[in-house]
């Protein structure tokens, strides 16, 4: 988990945003080619082998996509909430339960998705499952509270950062800005990584001063 703390910010970005991206675009690329494959050959696009493309191909997307970005932010979380000086009080707990909900709920919700995929490749079969609609009502509230669990992370983490770069507990006011960027990480990265990056760098430089 170190490559998170000590990793320049273009590392970061290749494996937090880069490594997705490129997934996404070559399955993109894989249903276009099956789409235009059957133009060229004058016959009907093969719905079935795209929409079973698309069961495999999601689940591996999604899953990819949370768990290096989750698991970012927990290596900030728990390493920051570490470095917290003993006058700052944050409570580790309800970071990690928070945390482990929105992984939970986007894993699953991605082997939901596979599911429907997998079910669409017989165009003709009509029957819905009864149990559907409870499942899309049910779906709503969740997604509603691993959003409230990511935005709790957003804080936490931000919070921290702030906290102990200032060495003590830091306002609203102190760490609204580092929310922002967490949030949209594609811009925010290139701000916050240097800054995470001279924290555990100089622990580092400590370490080798006191000859540790």
């Amino acid at each position: 988990m170190k490559f998170f703390l000590k990793s320049k910010h273009w590392q970061l970005f290749i494996v937090v945003v880069g490594i997705p991206l490129v997934m996404q675009i070559i399955a993109g690329a894989v249903m276009m080619v099956r789409m235009f494959s059957s133009v060229f050959s004058n016959s009907l696009p093969d719905f079935p082998g795209i929409f079973r493309f698309m069961s495999v191909a999601v689940p591996v997307i999604v899953i990819t996509m949370v768990l290096i970005f989750f698991s970012w932010f927990y290596t900030l979380g728990i390493n920051l909430h570490r470095k917290l000086p003993a006058s700052v009080k944050m409570n580790l707990n309800p970071f990690l339960i928070f945390i482990s909900f929105p992984v939970l709920h986007l894993v699953a919700l991605s082997f939901f998705m596979s599911y429907m995929y997998s079910h669409a490749m017989h165009p003709y079969n009509q029957e819905v499952p009864t149990y559907f609609p409870f499942l899309f009502f049910l779906i709503i509230p969740l997604h509603l509270f691993a959003m409230f669990c990511a935005v709790y992370c957003l804080y936490f983490v931000s919070k921290a950062l702030k906290s102990v770069e200032l060495q003590r507990e830091a306002l609203l006011g102190d760490y609204i800005l580092d929310m922002l960027l967490f949030w949209f990480f594609i811009v925010g990265i290139w701000f916050l990584q240097p800054r995470i990056n001279k924290l555990f760098t100089d622990d580092d430089a400590q370490l080798m001063h006191e000859g540790v």
